[in-house]
């Protein structure tokens, strides 16, 4: 079972208010994530060896970034926001 930090989850419900197209989108990936942790989509960009992946969610005016790992065999989310990685976080 998939689990959330506090922070990432209160973003994931105030986009639901905000943009529920975006989050819809986001929880696609949490949807992902949770039914197969190993699969090569959700751990294609490695943050920190071994431990932490991103996933980069696009969208028209800003990116958001998922960022997980693994506490045993549970995925949990980290962070969920504006992609402060790549730089289209307007």
């Amino acid at each position: 079972m998939l689990q959330m930090d506090p922070e990432p989850h209160d973003e994931l419900v105030q986009l639901y208010e905000t943009d529920p197209t975006l989050a819809a989108r986001i929880d696609e990936w949490l949807d992902r994530i949770e039914a197969d942790s190993t699969d090569a989509a959700v751990r294609r960009r490695l943050i920190r060896p071994g431990r932490l992946w991103a996933i980069t969610v696009p969208d028209v005016d800003r990116d958001y970034l998922i960022l997980w790992d693994l506490d045993g065999a549970t995925p949990v989310i980290r962070y969920l926001g504006p992609d402060v990685l790549t730089g289209n976080s307007a």
